[in-house]
């Protein structure tokens, strides 16, 4: 009965991710291209795990063409969704263009994301295998006075993202193992193992927080 239940509240969320999913859909294709109907769209479409390659190939057009529109939490939001859904053959081009409109972007306007959009970002260029040194650059300088107010998923996709990228910030990893430490109880194995990861493939070593975390 367990597992009936939830498998019932399995489908019934996938169905109103659908519903949400079809709304968006249904107002981009009436001409309405705005950032968080697009954001939206492939967020659902990475969330449910479905692959329309014509949907997000319209998507990364009207994205590219207004990404100066876009708020912080709705491009990093997006980004993190093209990462999901991969680098299939078909999507590369149109996956290559949204990240490289957006780091074009983020170069003038960094200042504007908060942390966690930083980090979203940060995780999804890494993933998606695309590299922007100026833009890491950019967004490790942004992040080093927010460090304090980051979560131990944030800072855990921040130094796996930046030890994917190979892009090695002495300030602002000993800033991020400083406030490991801190929180290091409050980190999930997962967590805890990206943060150690991309610390030591970055050739970084915090005495305390490697030996405390051991």
């Amino acid at each position: 009965k367990r597992l009936l239940c939830m498998n019932r509240v399995n489908v019934g969320m996938s169905v109103c991710k659908c519903l949400g999913l079809c709304k968006h859909v249904n107002l981009l294709y009436r001409g309405d291209a705005r950032p968080q109907s697009l954001s939206n769209v492939v967020w659902s479409l990475a969330t449910i795990r479905l692959i329309d390659t014509h949907l997000i190939q319209k998507v990364s057009a009207l994205a590219v063409a207004s990404i100066h529109m876009f708020k912080p939490f709705e491009l990093s939001t997006m980004l993190w969704a093209f990462a999901k859904l991969g680098t299939m053959e078909n999507l590369v081009a149109c996956s290559r263009a949204i990240f490289q409109a957006s780091a074009t972007h983020m170069m003038k306007s960094t200042e504007h994301f908060n942390f966690r959009c930083l980090a979203t970002t940060a995780w999804a260029f890494a993933t998606a295998k695309q590299h922007h040194t100026t833009l890491f650059r950019s967004i490790a300088s942004q992040m080093l006075p927010m460090v304090h107010v980051a979560n131990c998923q944030e800072m855990a996709n921040t130094a796996w993202a930046f030890g994917t990228m190979n892009f090695h910030d002495e300030q602002l990893f000993t800033e991020l193992a400083r406030k490991a430490l801190l929180n290091l109880e409050e980190f999930k194995p997962q967590e805890l193992s990206n943060i150690l990861w991309g610390f030591a493939s970055n050739c970084f070593f915090d005495e305390p927080f490697f030996t405390s975390a051991a």
